[in-house]
């Protein structure tokens, strides 16, 4: 009886290290956050109290595997070594970083004050995200995806919408108690009075409004595709370059704001696709 023999694929070396990057990344970020729910971690001797917070650091590790994640895409397309290994690998990888590391690590800041409701809410944002990325993977297989276009919230969006939040309402804290007070605002005041208590509620509805829209057939860009064309329009390239500065001028408040940037933008072009969709058909029927 003949052996029928797998033609195996040649792993490619520099995209496989940079989603290995993405995947350890997330690792970290798990650990982490667990060190400091359980106190494992405490920050160094005679340092201020806000030198080192591990479950901060941990969303920065997330969006560090952001970065890796785009980075392993960029290399694959540019030395043409994309293959259904490095689609596999990179989905495997995104899963940890990108569903269970923000899962865990909501988990253990606010979602486990709230019992087995905060376990459910933990659950079904690595659900979607894990049935977002198979559904992705099924169609990059078959070959029939749009490079241009995702179908559903990409899960690495998701996942540093609610990290960043982390990051901004941590430094707003810190910011509001011991920054210069130019003015009083009425929000900024309730927001700095109530944060804890307003995260409470926020967390759970934003993660439940991600994993939502992690599973819809709502319409969202491909910041690879744009990143790695040969050519690119100067109206995108204007918006990378502002979108750059803005994070080295204060990263706590621009990586929220550009986060959530791009899943509102997307959101309110695939409605103004929907009215003028359906605005055609009405005139259509005239």
């Amino acid at each position: 009886m003949a052996r029928t023999g797998v033609k195996t694929e040649k792993i490619p070396l520099l995209p496989t290290l940079l989603t290995t990057g993405n995947l350890v990344c997330g690792v970290l970020a798990i650990i982490l956050a667990i060190s400091d729910a359980f106190k494992l971690v405490l920050p160094p001797t005679g340092s201020s109290q806000h030198a080192f917070i591990p479950y901060v650091t941990s969303c920065y590790l997330i969006l560090l595997a952001m970065m890796f994640d785009i980075l392993d895409g960029m290399a694959a397309r540019l030395t043409n070594t994309a293959g259904k290994f490095g689609i596999e690998y990179d989905s495997l990888a995104d899963v940890i970083s990108f569903g269970a590391a923000p899962a865990i690590l909501m988990y253990l800041v606010v979602l486990r004050y709230q019992g087995p409701v905060g376990i459910a809410l933990a659950a079904i944002f690595i659900f979607a995200g894990a049935f977002r990325l198979a559904r992705f993977n099924v169609v990059a297989n078959s070959g029939a995806g749009d490079p241009k276009i995702f179908k559903g919230l990409p899960i690495p969006a998701a996942a540093s919408v609610l990290v960043s939040y982390v990051i901004f309402s941590q430094w707003f804290d810190v910011y509001y108690a011991n920054g210069p007070r130019l003015f009083y605002d009425k929000a900024l005041d309730w927001y700095s009075e109530n944060i804890s208590q307003f995260q409470h509620y926020a967390i759970p509805a934003l993660m439940i409004l991600l994993a939502v829209l992690m599973i819809s057939n709502v319409k969202f860009s491909s910041l690879k595709y744009f990143l790695v064309r040969e050519r690119i329009r100067f109206a995108m390239l204007a918006a990378l370059m502002c979108g750059l500065f803005i994070l080295f001028v204060k990263f706590e408040v621009s990586a929220f704001l550009l986060c959530t940037g791009y899943v509102l933008w997307n959101l309110v072009r695939a409605g103004y696709g929907l009215f003028k969709a359906r605005k055609q058909k009405l005139q259509r029927r005239k």
